[in-house]
């Protein structure tokens, strides 16, 4: 092996740890930073240069783990615990404090939801919905294609993307299957067309044939093959854009909560709290308020982006093209029905053998349908359930108290009908040891690791407000002349668009983590509603297409095929911007009636 191999392979080796003690060494430089005051006299009392000390480390923390997250020199939910130790030891917040992020209401609403995540899955109700979804549908490309997405859509909505998508690339592949067969059998009838096309007067033989079969062949197993990337990318893209339907859809859902929370808390506490009465549902990101709030964007999200990956892949449809066939395009037509006609039955064989919906599933559905019925009914302003408890002042808990209720059925029902029948001879006493969702399932499958993001994300925003580093930095946009005269919507355009830009170089959670404590500081600068910010921003966040280290969904399918970065990337490129586009848009226009963003002014702010 020569120097420069072996210098490469050690290089392989060992950056990992080479960056995990660089980035700190470097960054040791912000300890030199005087920080920025927030008033004139600032830095004349010690209290005033203890303050600006403390922004500098925060910063340090801050930098620090962007820096890890970006490069992922350390795993993304190891980078989220830093600051369990790092946030105490620089004197910013106490362990307690930091501690309580990981375990807070929000966490433990997205930690019910992937508990019923795994119910869906452990019943394998979420393939019954899928490959009952295709039947439906039908095998024709583009409306299989739409049925694929708008599965992955509504399963994302309740169930981790990740889960989804690992779910849906083994029934595309079934299906895929088959239109690779079909391509094969439609070679070689194409190039019969072909040949009896000619005159009777040319002379054909075998080589010339089985040559022209052989151009077809590997021309239809190319179309093929687009086809096959058009369904992958479908189904992840489908499952970042449903995340964003509800509050615990994802986790940057829920890091924005988390932090609204936070800031909610500083507003009940504060002295300059104007009126109580009309800023209580100011600044709430309730769960039917979300989902009203987001659910035309999706639904428009996920039928553009149908659109584009159809034209991108298959090109416009013929039914545009306004010419008559060729016979060989005639004979690809008739093929092409073939295979939806073979693609179907492959379909509905999978389906069937599933058998009858099982009392498992059933019971899935049920408790999962009074758990949508309850968030939504709990806060349908002055009439919900959950107003009954008010006096029980707990921000932003009530959305967790149903969640886990529900959780806790799931371990206490009996899942098969054969417990019910032998009730008197103690059938339920056997079903308590086989219930819905036993607990080793959820030992086994919960993924720790977005709980321990949102909870890391949670305690960065935790740690700017205290070392008032959200202030110093809303205090340098706030005197930027070129950033002060630029009305909001031009700030909102800015704030897109470097979200996006952060999405393709790093984690969807950790531009969150890292952007919504800043926007929520930068709001209360500008008297603008914090939620026109921090929402489209949080959305925004999972309209992550471009590159596999987006989001996991986009590395789960990048892995599972042989697309190449372009094949991801360029489609991407333009599903990003027309999504923007279409939050963008939609914020301005009907989204105001649900929030009233005009009518904000900062008596709802912390003072």
């Amino acid at each position: 092996m020569g120097p420069g191999l072996k210098a490469g392979f050690i290089w392989k080796k060992c950056w990992r740890p080479f960056f995990t003690l660089m980035f700190p060494l470097v960054l040791s430089v912000i300890f030199l930073w005087k920080g920025k005051k927030l008033t004139p006299d600032m830095d004349q009392t010690e209290v005033g240069i203890k303050q600006l000390k403390k922004q500098a480390r925060a910063a340090f923390v801050v930098i620090l783990m962007a820096c890890y997250w970006v490069s992922e020199c350390l795993p993304l939910p190891a980078t989220a615990l830093c600051p369990v130790f790092l946030l105490p030891l620089m004197g910013i917040v106490d362990t307690d404090e930091v501690a309580g992020c990981y375990l807070n209401s929000s966490v433990m609403v997205l930690l019910a939801g992937c508990i019923i995540a795994q119910a869906f899955e452990y019943s394998n109700l979420h393939t019954r919905i899928a490959l009952k979804v295709a039947c439906l549908v039908g095998a024709k490309v583009p409306m299989l294609l739409a049925g694929v997405m708008f599965t992955a859509m509504f399963l994302s909505m309740w169930m981790n993307n990740t889960s989804t998508t690992s779910m849906m690339v083994p029934i595309l592949s079934v299906i895929m299957g088959e239109f690779e067969a079909g391509a094969v059998e439609a070679a070689a009838a194409a190039a019969d067309a072909e040949s009896s096309t000619r005159p009777s007067t040319m002379s054909i033989n075998a080589l010339e044939i089985k040559a022209q079969m052989e151009e077809i062949k590997k021309k239809n197993l190319a179309k093929t093959r687009r086809i096959k990337i058009m369904f992958l990318l479908g189904a992840a893209w489908a499952s970042n854009i449903g995340g964003t339907g509800i509050i615990t859809g994802t986790a940057t859902n829920i890091i924005a909560q988390g932090a609204v929370s936070k800031m909610v808390e500083r507003v009940k506490a504060s002295t300059g709290f104007k009126d109580a009465k009309k800023c209580e549902h100011v600044l709430q990101i309730s769960f039917l308020g979300w989902l009203e709030f987001n659910i035309v964007p999706m639904l428009l999200a996920t039928i553009l982006t149908w659109i584009i990956l159809l034209v991108w892949f298959t090109g416009i449809p013929r039914c545009f093209k306004f010419r008559a066939l060729t016979p060989v395009e005639q004979v690809e037509t008739k093929e092409l029905q073939k295979v939806t006609r073979n693609v179907e039955k492959a379909i509905l064989a999978k389906y069937n053998q599933l058998g009858q919906i099982t009392l498992h599933e059933i019971l899935v559905l049920v408790i999962f349908s009074i758990l949508v019925i309850l968030w939504i009914t709990g806060e349908m302003g002055e009439e919900g359930w959950m107003k009954e408890f008010k006096e029980i002042d707990k921000a932003y808990a009530e959305a967790s108290i149903p969640a886990v209720l529900m959780c806790l059925f799931l371990f206490v029902i009996p899942k098969d009908l054969k417990y019910y029948k032998n009730f008197l001879n103690g059938g339920l006493t056997h079903g308590l040891k086989d219930p819905v969702l036993p607990w080793r399932e959820v030992e086994r499958n919960l993924p720790w690791g977005p709980l321990i993001l949102i909870g890391g994300g949670i305690a960065i925003s935790v740690a700017i407000r205290k070392s008032t580093l959200g202030s110093a930095i809303g205090r340098y946009l706030q005197e930027s002349e070129a950033l002060s005269k630029l009305p909001k919507e031009a700030y909102l355009a800015i704030i897109l668009i470097t979200v996006a830009f952060l999405t393709t170089i790093a984690s969807n959670t950790a531009t969150a983590s890292i952007l919504t404590p800043v926007l929520l500081e930068l709001s209360t600068k500008k008297a603008v509603h914090p939620l026109y910010l921090v929402i489209s921003a949080t959305v925004s966040a999972s309209y992550a297409f471009i590159l596999p280290i987006s989001t996991p969904p986009n590395a789960i399918v990048f892995d599972k095929s042989d697309m190449k970065q372009g094949e991801m990337a360029l489609p991407g490129i333009i599903v990003t911007i027309v999504t923007n586009l279409v939050l963008y848009a939609s914020i301005h226009t009907y989204c105001e009636l649900i929030f009233k963003f005009n009518d904000y002014d900062d008596s709802c702010g912390p003072q």
